[in-house]
């Protein structure tokens, strides 16, 4: 089965740039506060596993992260994690669908693929989520091909570990997308003794 979702956690700030991290260990309210402290204004966290089934770990994460004071919420997947999401009382604002390759993970039809998305995609907007799409050039091109654009208006979460806490550095444009909304630009970062991806948005 095709399929692999994080959610996106937002705490709202009146400044323009905001440093976030993702992670999918259990977290902390001592980490919490660490990371916070330390200037990181959102968080990331993996609510369904590749293997298809819900991360109730990254549901901790999401209610904690919520409870700390992280209050402009957002993840990615659809019907079980919906139905886990709403069970724990977790309120979030987009659902992140994550295009990337996976060891035997997608087939080689382009087509077939993005039905696939497609069809994720709508089932989500369907239960009203706001959605984005999480991908790179490199997995673009791979799954869907790096001229399908039907996903362009939703917002994308591009991962380039480049170092570069920006949303232009080594950017070039695919799938319809301008330019991205969230980049991903580090990974397995250590900070405050917790290993995460660092991430940037305006």
């Amino acid at each position: 089965m095709i399929s692999a979702i994080f959610c996106l956690l937002i705490l709202a700030v009146s400044a323009n740039a905001l440093r976030g991290f993702d992670a999918i260990q259990p977290l902390s309210a001592s980490t919490l506060k660490c990371l916070n402290n330390s200037g990181y204004n959102f968080f990331i966290a993996r609510v369904h596993h590749n293997y298809g089934e819900v991360d109730h770990d990254g549901i901790k994460n999401l209610v904690k992260a919520h409870d700390f004071g992280l209050t402009d919420l957002e993840v990615q997947q659809v019907t079980n994690v919906n139905d886990a999401l709403r069970a724990a009382g977790a309120e979030i604002n987009r659902l992140w669908v994550d295009v990337e390759s996976y060891k035997n993970g997608w087939g080689a039809s382009h087509d077939y693929n993005r039905k696939f998305i497609m069809d994720m995609v709508n089932a989500a907007v369907g239960l009203g989520w706001n959605v984005g799409i999480y991908t790179n050039y490199n997995h673009w091109q791979t799954i869907v091909g790096a001229n399908f654009d039907s996903l362009s208006d939703y917002p994308l979460w591009w991962s380039r570990y480049n170092g570069a806490a920006d949303l232009v550095t080594r950017w070039s444009p695919f799938g319809g997308w301008d330019n991205p909304t969230i980049h991903q630009y580090t990974q397995n970062s250590n900070v405050c003794n917790f290993n995460i991806d660092k991430n940037y948005k305006n």
